[in-house]
């Protein structure tokens, strides 16, 4: 295998995959108003379709894959003396 694709389930461009695999959350992804991070109203799972393809252009069938986004509290505390 020579490199990864995102074949599907990434229409918002909140992802983006290396040539090790490895899916990472872009910028826009990692934004304060998108989808992934309304942890209000929306579920923040996604199914990506991941292609892996090598030197001679073989290429996959897509795999799917669910991210789920975990909320993690950044407010910061707030101490009255």
């Amino acid at each position: 295998v020579t490199s990864f694709a995102i074949a599907s389930g990434n229409n918002s461009g909140f992802f983006a995959i290396n040539n090790s695999g490895v899916i990472t959350l872009t910028a826009a992804g990692a934004a304060a108003s998108a989808a992934s991070n309304d942890f209000e109203t929306n579920p923040n799972t996604f199914t990506l379709g991941i292609t892996a393809s090598d030197a001679a252009n073989n290429t996959s069938s897509p795999v799917n894959v669910t991210i789920n986004v975990t909320d993690v509290d950044d407010t910061a505390p707030v101490v009255n003396a």
